[in-house]
């Protein structure tokens, strides 16, 4: 329990004030009355009925993130071929799932330090586009793994800037 004290002037009588946590006081008023009186069920309810709204709203926010960490867009892509320039390593990829094969090429950009950022080889690849404010980079995040791979259990390649050409 946290309490702050403060020295309060009042035409030069020194009161002592001392705050405590709501939940304190709710606590030191109920010890006044005998329980199973009537404002002392009235709070025991009051606190029943706050730690159920509590748990509702966790298991809607478990479920949001649920759902949003389901809704990951995953593609099979092809890597063209990678090079670093100025500690950025810079990979040439293309969708052949895309009709239109201008939208098709893209690249992923990472910077050379972390140990989430390789140069891949040429070939196929699983690509997972993360939720938006997902990952390290200020963009479309995105994880790469062998093309066999499942993202829920084995190691990514790397994480990557998505750039669209």
């Amino acid at each position: 329990m946290s309490r702050a004290s403060q020295t309060v002037g009042n035409k030069g009588v020194m009161i002592k004030v001392q705050a405590a946590s709501s939940d304190a006081l709710v606590r030191r008023s109920l010890a006044a009355f005998p329980a199973g009186s009537a404002p002392h069920l009235a709070a025991e309810e009051f606190f029943l009925r706050r730690l159920t709204l509590v748990k509702k709203a966790m298991i809607l926010l478990l479920l949001l993130v649920g759902v949003q960490m389901a809704a990951q867009d995953k593609s099979t892509i092809t890597v063209k071929g990678s090079n670093i320039v100025s500690d950025v390593v810079i990979v040439n990829a293309v969708n052949p799932n895309i009709a239109d094969k201008s939208k098709a090429s893209f690249e992923l950009r990472c910077n050379k330090g972390p140990s989430s950022c390789k140069a891949p080889e040429p070939g196929p690849y699983l690509m997972v586009r993360l939720p938006k404010n997902w990952g390290m980079y200020d963009c479309a995040n995105v994880d790469l793994y062998p093309a066999t791979a499942n993202p829920d259990t084995d190691q990514k390649i790397g994480e990557y800037c998505l750039i669209e050409k």
